[in-house]
């Protein structure tokens, strides 16, 4: 759905949508470039009781990656659960509160380089 919307407003050929396992990040684009990865992770009603443990390994993965693969980059995330976003291990810059339909939202940014990495 989000190609198909890309397409109609002409921006398709600007942008790189992939989907695939978090930990599994790369890809040629990330290497010597600047950009924006963003994410909408499972949160809320998508998840089911008990997965948080799974969501923070997930993140961990993520960071990981994201710290090879996408150095230099912007990170945009938005979710309900801000609790698993500590296992990035990566300091925030922006945080914005919003709704997603009756859910209170949090937006979350980024930058991807070491001197925002937790050690």
């Amino acid at each position: 759905m989000a190609e198909a919307n890309f397409r109609k407003l002409g921006l398709i050929k600007n942008i790189h949508l992939e989907k695939r396992d978090a930990a599994m990040l790369s890809h040629p684009l990330l290497k010597n470039h600047e950009g924006l990865i963003i994410t909408n992770p499972p949160y809320g009603k998508r998840l089911m009781a008990g997965q948080m443990p799974e969501l923070a390994a997930l993140y961990a993965r993520f960071g990981e990656a994201l710290k090879q693969e996408a150095e230099g980059f912007q990170l945009a995330i938005f979710t309900q659960e801000t609790e698993p976003l500590k296992a990035l291990r990566l300091r925030p810059q922006k945080q914005y509160r919003l709704l997603n339909g009756p859910l209170e939202c949090t937006l979350m940014t980024f930058k991807l380089d070491p001197q925002s990495y937790w050690r």
